[in-house]
């Protein structure tokens, strides 16, 4: 490109398009310069947090760094991407009870409650909240990481229960954005706010209420 930032802060954009989302995730060394940038981000700001800190906190030259993005916009597109959808496929939702309606809210909760205890979430939800008022660019591909992603993903894990009559297709959506929410609400004031490390009672006995 020809222009490029040496901080996350500077003003160089990307011609590329948006990323859509990944089907498969960078190499490791990639994936760990993404993780090191979320975490200088989530530590001092957008503006705060510098190639240069971002190069030394990964072994590497500066330059060398633009091997994996042309540009801070490239940057910031990749870890909300990558590390977005890294951290929110881990918990995983293989056995998700298909044919028992009221078996969804402890599996839900049980996804929730270990997609906090993965060490990095809380980091990348304090990345969100300092990139988003940055610019829509970024605020569309949050939106694309979480609302278009449970648009999607959720009238398919409900659609056995729709087309028995368990439960009216808006319904549904409602039903598991108030399991999602609620607990995900409470989630994200003790783990990220108070910066909790583990899940207080508080925590464990709403789960166990839902």
């Amino acid at each position: 490109l020809k222009a490029r930032s040496n901080r996350f802060s500077g003003t160089a954009t990307s011609t590329r398009p948006a990323l859509e989302m990944p089907l498969s995730l960078p190499g490791p060394r990639h994936m760990e310069i993404l993780r090191a940038a979320m975490e200088l981000v989530a530590a001092h700001g957008y503006a705060g947090a510098s190639l240069r800190d971002l190069a030394a906190k990964v072994g590497m030259s500066q330059p060398s760094l633009y091997h994996y993005f042309d540009s801070k916009d490239e940057l910031i597109e990749q870890v909300i991407f990558y590390c977005g959808a890294d951290m929110l496929t881990r918990p995983g939702l293989e056995g998700f009870p298909f044919e028992d309606l009221m078996a969804v809210p402890a599996f839900m909760v049980d996804y929730l409650l270990r997609l906090y205890d993965t060490p990095e979430y809380a980091t990348f939800v304090r990345f969100m909240f300092a990139v988003s008022p940055i610019k829509q660019r970024y605020r569309n591909m949050l939106k694309k990481v979480y609302a278009d992603s449970f648009e999607t993903f959720t009238p398919l894990l409900m659609q056995r229960f729709v087309e028995r009559g368990d439960i009216g297709s808006q319904d549904a959506i409602f039903f598991m954005r108030m399991l999602i929410n609620s607990l995900g609400l409470l989630l994200m004031e003790k783990r990220v706010l108070y910066a909790e490390k583990t899940h207080p009672p508080e925590v464990t006995a709403y789960a166990a209420w839902l």
